[in-house]
């Protein structure tokens, strides 16, 4: 969901722009004209750095002058349902969708199926701990195993939680970390920007870290392209682009 202000400035922009047609309707909403929104308040709130409960709420749409004018109509039909879908199918996505229902509006807090059962951890006296646990079970003897990590992932809602999850999956690695970032060979990591798409070096692919040198790092993807690529002789081939400073490709021992 965007900010409130960039409705707001979607208003008055219409507002000046229907002006020179009718000075009437730069009172009306939107300049008069019928604008339709799409989103869910449940589960799709406006991305404030940093800020706080409040913050978010301030910046949501329902917290606009223009909320009053606003109209708001509920979906009424799953349209999942109407494709074709064996009768079993469609029993499981209505199931679903009541359930996402009730989570969003916080009428669950205790398990109430067989399904939530086996994704929920009971009784962690360390949270952390026993979610890497149940996620990557003996991590230590896998660390190098990239369908282990392919097949796996920890979804953190904030920063901070990836932190925390980061910082415990790294000291159950063998070594000493080299840097302030606290990497270490073997460590999963994700690729922050750009670098090569036809090799599929994008932002967020996950790698593993194979190599490190004194500006730079060596890594391969999990499906086995590296970063740093080699020809057959293992010779450094600097075919690397949109990075700041190729001079460190030159000179890699």
């Amino acid at each position: 969901m965007a900010h409130r202000h960039c409705f707001e400035a979607l208003d008055h922009t219409l507002r000046d722009i229907m002006h020179s047609q009718n000075a009437a309707l730069a009172k009306h909403p939107f300049g008069g004209k019928v604008v339709v929104l799409g989103s869910d308040f449940r589960q799709i709130l406006p991305v404030i750095p940093r800020a706080g409960r409040e913050d978010i709420v301030l910046a949501s749409l329902n917290s606009s002058y223009l909320w009053p004018s606003c109209k708001v109509l509920s979906l009424t039909k799953n349209m999942r349902l109407y494709q074709g879908y064996s009768v079993e199918k469609n029993s499981s996505i209505s199931r679903f969708a009541e359930w996402i229902l009730k989570a969003g509006e916080g009428n669950i807090g205790n398990i109430i199926n067989d399904e939530e059962h086996e994704i929920t951890i009971d009784d962690a006296v360390d949270p952390i701990q026993a979610i890497v646990e149940s996620t990557y079970p003996k991590l230590v003897d896998n660390f190098k195993n990239h369908v282990y990590f392919r097949e796996r992932a920890i979804l953190s809602p904030t920063l901070d939680d990836v932190t925390q999850v980061n910082e415990f999956m790294l000291g159950l690695l063998p070594g000493l970390a080299y840097h302030q970032l606290k990497l270490k060979v073997s460590a999963l990591i994700m690729l922050p920007r750009n670098i090569d798409r036809s090799m599929g070096l994008c932002n967020g692919t996950r790698l593993i870290l194979t190599r490190m040198c004194e500006h730079m790092i060596e890594a391969s993807i999990m499906s086995g392209l590296k970063i740093l690529v080699t020809d057959a002789n293992r010779r450094q081939m600097i075919t690397t682009t949109n990075v700041v400073f190729k001079e460190i490709f030159q000179n890699v021992k």
